[in-house]
């Protein structure tokens, strides 16, 4: 069907018996169902709906979902940011949607009343925060032709403090022994199931096993195990990787040094050219973690709710216990060491190590009899 004059196209959707409507207004390309089979009557209902959005009555948003779009948007980040932040992106993607039930609602106005009744829960540093990665999420609409621009709105002025909440919500984090590491380290599988897509035969499929053991080793974050490249931040054989600013979530370039175990890992899987590892979406590690975990003998109740960033969170609790914060903050990438602080988690082997017990064995002390120091 050709193009109407005024600028619009009817295409008939033969699966859904519907017309569709398709216009370009603005630089926004829409492609919108007119709710009918009918040639008149879609073709009275693209007229109308154009002839809005031209004259600027129209919304500038579809009636998308706010929960479905956000979902959609939180998916397109995996593999670009870590798991913490992908969180939390999360967390706020629950409040835009119960907030605002469609993008229409989403107005710069809306926007504004919402974080002024934020301000009386959480500070002006938090509600920024939220309003920096609301800006992206609908930066990112609009891109999807889910807006036709993005709202403009006035963000909290400086005098505005907020509300310092009691308590402070924390990521659960799953406590993990260094054995129950290892056991879950050996549990996984060598590579991955299936081919990456356009690539075929055993040089297609990932690596599993040896990149969870550069995590565990390293303690790096996982988006920064996926960006590591050859020969830009490892060259076989060499015993330190580089981390790149741009590859880290505090942009905190540096070198790492590396344990003969995360050396021997990474040269199994280097190629000549190229990420060794690649992006691995939160979902899918988290998958093959609880599926190691359950063969590893770990209790149901946690081998379920087992992510990539426990390993962190255990080998970072590990290393601390030799005392050098200074140095676990550079591993970590932490430029603070109160950031270092609530990675590190209390446990029982440590309390029976400083009591000077054996950690493995729980009963006799070190030097072998009762009397022993």
């Amino acid at each position: 069907m050709a193009r109407r004059p005024e600028g619009w196209k009817l295409s008939f959707d033969e699966r859904r018996g519907v017309y569709y409507v398709r216009w370009t207004h603005r630089g926004v390309r829409r492609n919108e169902s007119t709710g009918t089979g009918d040639p008149d009557e879609a073709a009275a209902e693209a007229a109308r709906r154009y002839a809005e959005a031209v004259s600027g009555r129209r919304s500038t948003a579809t009636r998308e979902r706010t929960d479905v779009a956000a979902a959609r948007w939180i998916g397109s980040l995996d593999g670009s940011l870590d798991e913490e932040t992908i969180a939390k992106y999360e967390q706020y993607a629950r409040a835009w949607a119960t907030t605002w039930s469609t993008l229409e609602h989403v107005t710069g106005q809306a926007i504004e009343d919402w974080w002024r009744a934020r301000l009386r829960e959480v500070t002006r540093k938090t509600v920024i925060k939220q309003l920096y990665a609301l800006n992206g999420f609908l930066r990112w609409c609009r891109t999807q032709g889910m807006l036709v621009e993005v709202p403009t709105w006035e963000a909290p002025p400086r005098s505005a403090t907020g509300t310092r909440p009691e308590t402070r919500a924390v990521v659960e984090v799953v406590p993990l022994s260094p054995a129950e590491a290892e056991r879950i380290l050996a549990a996984l599988p060598v590579r991955t199931g299936r081919a990456r897509t356009g690539e075929e035969g055993e040089a297609g499929r990932s690596w599993v096993r040896d990149r969870f053991r550069v995590a565990w080793e390293t303690a790096l974050r996982p988006a920064t195990i996926g960006a590591i490249r050859v020969p830009d931040d490892y060259r076989p054989g060499a015993a330190a990787l580089r981390i790149e600013d741009e590859d880290d979530k505090s942009r905190f370039g540096r070198e790492v040094p590396l344990t003969p175990a995360a050396c021997k890992a990474l040269d199994r899987c280097a190629p000549e050219l190229g990420l060794v590892f690649g992006p691995l979406d939160s979902h899918t590690a988290a998958r093959y973690l609880r599926d190691a975990a359950k063969r590893a003998g770990i209790p149901a109740e946690r081998a379920e709710r087992i992510k990539a960033y426990d390993l962190r969170h255990a080998r970072l609790t590990q290393l601390a216990e030799a005392g050098n914060l200074v140095g676990l903050a550079y591993l970590a990438g932490h430029k603070a060491i109160t950031t270092t602080n609530r990675y590190v988690h209390a446990h029982r082997e440590a309390a029976l190590e400083v009591l000077g017990f054996r950690p493995h064995s729980g009963r006799g002390r070190k030097g072998g009899g009762a009397g022993g120091r």
